[in-house]
């Protein structure tokens, strides 16, 4: 029982990294966007780039973080097996 409340737990934490790995990489985004067309005078239309450069990064970073993480999940998981075995 206390494995898989362990899972769960582990779990969880993969998500919410995962969510503020999207989030975060979005938001640099926005805010490089920002700082451009604010300071330096640049147009508007550069927070649509920059929105979809944020969304396609922060995916590509969450899913290799999601992977690496199950990868390690399931390692975790085979050598509680082979220490219950034993």
């Amino acid at each position: 029982m206390l494995r898989r409340g362990y899972s769960t737990v582990y779990i969880i934490n993969i998500l919410t990294t995962s969510i503020f790995t999207l989030l975060f990489d979005v938001g640099f985004f926005v805010l490089l966007a920002w700082l451009l067309t604010s300071k330096l005078g640049a147009p508007e239309w550069l927070y649509v780039p920059a929105v979809l450069l944020g969304l396609v990064i922060g995916i590509t970073s969450m899913l290799k973080f999601i992977l690496a993480s199950m990868k390690t999940l399931e390692r975790l998981d085979g050598e509680r097996e082979d220490k219950e075995e034993k």
